[in-house]
């Protein structure tokens, strides 16, 4: 069960028979993509602010490269994605060692360090107001930070009018945040395609600061005040230049630590009309569950109408990532739970004006994608090394995603020698499915976390009793409390055998069999696929009446205007020669090399009840019998005892998917309860209904 800050506070808000008011806030980030994509940007620093770590292209004042800075001081990792930096002047290498900064400017002679950094004329010095008396610490030339969103063509910047447009609705700033120090006088000047902006004399007063476009004073060069024109951000910006006049702590030299293009905006129960929430967990599933969050702001200034040219519909993009947090009223104060972080998945209109409905999911229902490699080496792989590269290869570090798996109950000693399929019971093999699969063979669930992380988790089958460490808390859920009628129960048929497929797989000696015959027409740049019915490792590729293509160890190639790469099931060929060059007309295509043979064996557990239902779990990259034993043990010991509840109970913000709970069960013709060890497996909440629907499977005693 998911820990909070007062529990107590909580467990006596819910014994009450009417609880307080519960409400959602939505943390929801506004970044654009377009302007946070560093292959946009040419990044220029003044002589007194170079950059430390840029995105992916810098042009830094006095040097003669760009350069792409990749750890900081000490070899301390900075995030990849949207970060900046400004730190000393030539306290960087271009190899990316650090130096000490010359003192005076002489190259013989290096300052001492002492706490408040090293001697040098670039950084700020104190200036007392004669009036007020007040110190403040003065850059005497103020460093500053030129972005330029400038269009690309293969990596060269294009000619001067033709930058990149970028629309924001702000700027999210961390200064120094390790020395909690920050400018307190800086100025922002954003051109656009347009006209030339101001927003001047900003004064931050922590690290962290959100420059929103809509709330600031903005003036055009002659100081007209335009801040009205601004309610929904900023657009067609080619260029941003920062600047920082003043510093709060004396003898520093300006930092900022990160930048994002964009804002994070909060929505509560002020701004939303409704929030619902479902998250689902299956143990013994051949399908991922996902999990989903659906909810609708109240839109009285029409900031989501497609028809208004500043609408924020133009930043909503998928799987922008939406944390979603429930907070329940109590006589002492609120308890707050982030329940989760979900992804946008689509949004539109509803049939009520001033309304818009948005739907996000987790990161489950982002692995839809055709997998189609499923590479055969003949080699144990480890099951956690699949997972990650499988990960990697879906949401890549360029997506922002990349450190969204846990993948750690994987036992390091759980390895295949089975090509991940293309297919799965006829139909085209997605990342979801190889996952899922995957999660048999490691005996794990799938789940995602409050950081929206995809988590592998092995449960806990067996209930234990209370007063123990494990599982942390466990739910009573007293009968006359939480609901007026005794659950619904769904008992379906006893499980009389499970039965598991298991294969073995082997490329056969020879070397020229036919493993594709077709014909096609080929274009240009167009990609084309021969999917290998029976699988196998290639080794030629005829192109018409064309001399072969020798393909090395089923590995890609390159050459003579094709681009080609092999997979076990799956043959990717695309062409990138000469227009002149193409084949005309519909040509043969035969695919030589050796074929993959399969074989399958079945694996009987024993014999559970004498009447019920044998169940067959079909995972082809099970590839042994104790495997096979391992994935009907696993499937056993959840679905031993078919019973299962639905049940309505009064809203409960602290359950988890996989929380067992202790349901209290009258027993007929007595004043006295069972107690039911149970297993949650779905769990939804509404901000609307003070009801809220759970489903629960009995578990086994043991």
């Amino acid at each position: 069960m998911k820990q909070c800050s007062n529990l107590p506070a909580y467990l006596d808000e819910y014994e009450k028979p009417i609880m307080n008011k519960l409400r959602c806030k939505i943390l929801w980030g506004f970044i654009s993509e377009i302007a946070s994509n560093g292959d946009n940007h040419v990044i220029t620093a003044s002589d007194r602010s170079p950059l430390s770590y840029i995105l992916k292209s810098s042009e830094i004042i006095g040097s003669e490269a760009a350069y792409r800075q990749k750890d900081a001081l000490n070899n301390g990792i900075y995030p990849v994605q949207k970060r900046l930096a400004t730190l000393e002047t030539n306290f960087w290498k271009l190899n990316g060692d650090y130096i000490l900064p010359d003192k005076n400017n002489s190259p013989d002679e290096t300052s001492d360090c002492d706490e408040n950094g090293w001697e040098s004329e670039n950084l700020c010095a104190a200036m007392t107001d004669s009036a007020s008396g007040k110190t403040e610490y003065v850059f005497a030339a103020p460093p500053s930070i030129t972005i330029k969103f400038n269009k690309f063509a293969n990596g060269q910047e294009t000619p001067l009018g033709t930058e990149e447009e970028v629309n924001l609705v702000g700027l999210h700033f961390i200064f120094y945040a390790y020395g909690n120090e920050y400018p307190t006088s800086f100025d922002v000047k954003i051109i656009t395609n347009q006209q030339t902006y101001y927003i001047n004399g900003l004064s931050a007063d922590s690290y962290s600061y959100d420059l929103e476009f809509p709330a600031c004073n903005i003036t055009t060069e002659d100081g007209t005040l335009v801040s009205d024109d601004f309610r929904n951000g900023i657009t067609g910006i080619t260029q941003i230049v920062i600047t920082i006049n003043k510093w709060s702590a004396a003898d520093r030299r300006a930092r900022i630590d990160e930048l994002e293009f964009g804002l994070n905006k909060i929505y509560d129960n002020t701004t939303l009309v409704n929030a619902e929430e479902t998250r689902v967990l299956s143990a013994v599933g051949t399908e991922l569950p996902i999990s989903t969050f659906t909810f609708t702001v109240l839109d009285r200034e029409m900031l989501f109408d497609a028809e208004n040219p500043n609408s924020l519909t133009q930043f909503l993009t998928t799987r922008q990532p939406i944390e979603v947090t429930w907070i329940q009223q109590t006589d002492v104060g609120d308890v707050s739970v982030k329940s989760a972080t979900y992804y946008l998945k689509e949004w539109n209109d509803t049939d009520s004006r001033r309304e818009y409905k948005l739907t996000a999911e987790d990161l489950i229902g982002f692995m839809e994608e055709p997998y189609n490699k499923g590479i055969f080496t003949g080699t144990e792989k480890s099951v956690k090394e699949l997972v990650t590269e499988l990960f990697n290869e879906l949401f890549p570090q360029s997506s922002g995603l990349s450190d969204k798996l846990d993948c750690s109950a994987i036992g390091e000693d759980i390895k295949i020698t089975a090509p991940l399929p293309l297919k799965l019971n006829n139909q085209q093999c997605t990342y979801k499915d190889c996952f899922m699969m995957l999660a048999q063979i490691a005996g794990c669930v799938i789940t995602t976390d409050a950081e929206g992380r995809i988590v592998f988790k092995k449960l806990t089958r067996n209930y234990v009793t209370e007063g123990t460490e494990t599982p942390p808390q466990q739910y009573k859920i007293p009968i006359s409390v939480v609901f007026d009628n005794p659950p619904r129960s769904n008992l379906k048929s006893a499980l009389k055998q499970v039965q598991v497929n298991y294969y073995s797989y082997a490329l056969l000696d020879k070397l020229d069999d036919d493993l594709y015959k077709g014909k096609t027409v080929i274009k240009k740049d167009e990609k084309y696929s021969f999917e290998l019915s029976g699988g196998g490792r290639v080794k030629e590729i005829y192109i018409g009446s064309n001399p072969p293509l020798e393909i090395v160890n089923g590995a890609s190639y390159e050459g003579q205007g094709y681009s080609i790469k092999c997979y076990t099931y799956l043959v990717e060929l695309m062409y990138t020669g000469a227009e002149s060059s193409i084949p005309a007309g519909e040509i043969e295509i035969k695919i030589t090399g050796q074929k993959l043979q399969t074989s399958i064996s079945v694996y009987n557990s024993e014999t559970k009840n004498a009447n019920g239902e044998v169940v067959t779990i079909d995972v082809p990259i099970c590839s042994s019998y104790a495997q096979a034993q391992a994935i009907a043990n696993n499937f056993i010991a959840e679905t031993e005892k078919q019973e299962e509840f639905e049940l309505e109970i009064k809203r409960n913000v602290l359950l988890e998917c996989g929380d067992i709970l202790e349901l209290e069960k009258p027993v007929f013709g007595s004043e006295q309860y069972s107690k039911i060890p149970c297993r949650l497996l779905e769990d939804k909440k509404s901000l609307t209904k003070v009801r809220q629907s759970v489903k629960m499977r009995k578990l086994v005693l043991s």
